[in-house]
């Protein structure tokens, strides 16, 4: 065996395992369970391509001669699921990006339709070589389509890519607007990869480009978490506490803004009545309720614990603590409607002022807790009356 082929096996392998250790890595700190399943199913994919492409290099070198369709549907394989590979990368940077519109059906029926395309048109090169064939000395030869085939799989690692700029351009949360441009990174290493393979080949080019953009976004991510609720996606407390103590720190007296403290209510009764499960369900579905509330007055929301939600914004652009409750109620209405629970989401908002109440996060938190619990008791005595 060559010292050229063992070197490019070398490469392939240490891509394979790297792949399958990042997989074993990957738990449900990374997003929802849908995101999980996606990044996972990447790495899967990737894995087989390793080892499709290990193969096809043996046979291309003249180390195997195995049957000429056995490397023709190897081939067909592994061009296939740099397709599928391309598709599912794009499920998981739109489930990132904006989860709504994953579950539209136009989305659903759209976006794997040019996959799909694509991997029908690779094995059906076996009998036509759009994609590639085999001439008669049983050498791989590309077909008149070959560059089709990298043209769909990059446009989906361009479209994800440019969306994630766009939607970084309009969110409101920093953290998440550095989440999103993390992912509009994913497609130069694959770009500079795939050119180097389509222009020079005879190295293994696109495989490391990949595992070193999958590395990235998997190491990005696990940082990321560091600042964030992982059943949620909001900030986490300990964003919350840095984030009012840089605010209060910076304070000026011209601006005011209200401190909101959210509390679920009811939420121990869908936790009995439909189980923990469906009670984790509940709780992101009111954090996208108390998204699209904080987002349209341009403010911060964060998880403080269980089904405890705080919300900071300026006094100037929420109006009235009265709106934003009505807001918040017809999100939460409107997030009802459209997962379809089958249980009503209402909360309770309390709130404090600063600087009028005070200046330090600790008293303003009191504050709202006391007033929450207060309009919690109100609703009691209505209901009981």
């Amino acid at each position: 065996m060559s010292g050229y082929i063992v070197v490019y096996l070398e490469i392939l392998f240490l891509c394979f395992v790297t792949a399958a250790i990042l997989r074993s890595k990957v738990s449900h700190d990374l997003g929802t369970e849908a995101e999980v399943k996606a990044f996972r199913l990447i790495l899967s994919i990737y894995m087989v391509m390793m080892v499709l492409d290990s193969f096809t290099q043996l046979q291309y070198q003249g180390e195997m001669y195995p049957p000429v369709i056995t490397v023709a549907l190897a081939q067909a394989a592994y061009m296939s699921l740099l397709a599928v590979l391309a598709v599912v990368w794009f499920l998981f940077a739109e489930l990132q990006i904006d989860p709504a519109l994953t579950r539209t059906p136009l989305f659903r029926a759209l976006f794997a339709l040019p996959g799909v395309l694509m991997v029908f048109m690779c094995f059906a090169s076996l009998r036509t070589g759009w994609v590639f064939y085999y001439d008669e000395a049983e050498v791989f030869r590309r077909g008149p389509f070959f560059f089709l085939q990298n043209v769909i799989a990059y446009a989906y690692f361009l479209v994800t890519a440019i969306h994630s700029v766009y939607a970084a351009g309009k969110e409101v949360s920093v953290s998440k607007k550095q989440r999103l441009r993390k992912i509009s990174f994913f497609i130069i290493a694959p770009t500079i990869g795939g050119l180097l393979q389509l222009f020079i080949g005879g190295y293994p080019f696109v495989g490391p480009s990949i595992i070193i953009s999958v590395l990235f976004i998997f190491t990005s991510v696990q940082a990321d978490m560091i600042n964030i609720d992982s059943l949620t996606g909001l900030n986490n407390r300990k964003t919350m506490e840095r984030y009012l103590e840089e605010l209060l720190a910076d304070f000026s007296n011209d601006t005011r803004y209200f401190l909101f403290l959210i509390d679920v209510d009811r939420f121990k009764s869908i936790n009995d009545t439909y189980g923990h499960i469906e009670g984790d369900r509940a709780l992101r579905c009111i954090a996208d309720a108390m998204r699209l509330t904080t987002d349209s007055y341009g403010g911060f929301v964060a998880r403080l614990g269980g089904d405890e939600f705080v919300a900071v914004a300026e006094v100037n652009r929420v109006g009235s603590p009265s709106l934003f409750s009505d807001t918040l109620a017809k999100n939460l209405n409107t997030i009802k409607e459209r997962n379809r629970l089958p249980y009503t989401l209402a909360a309770s908002v309390g709130y404090a002022i600063c600087p009028d109440q005070g200046r330090l996060p600790g008293d303003l938190l009191i504050i709202a807790d006391q007033m929450m619990y207060l309009v919690k008791r109100q609703r009691k005595q209505s209901a009981a009356s």
